[in-house]
């Protein structure tokens, strides 16, 4: 968890759903962070950069 907070921007990661139940959308999550939390373990230990991770996260993307 901490890997993945220091490898994305503060204003990407909210409060937990549950905190936010009232005005929370799933939708938001899913456009902000659109992969599975296992890819994002993987590119987050494997990137050895942020330039790497960034690549390697449109290229998840794109390659679906």
């Amino acid at each position: 968890m901490r890997q993945f907070y220091r490898a994305f921007p503060a204003t990407m990661i909210s409060e937990t759903p549950s905190r936010k139940f009232i005005s929370f959308d799933l939708r938001d999550l899913a456009r902000a962070f659109p992969l599975p939390w296992s890819d994002y373990v993987l590119l987050i230990r494997r990137s050895r950069s942020p330039e790497a991770l960034a690549f390697y996260h449109t290229e998840a993307l794109r390659g679906g």
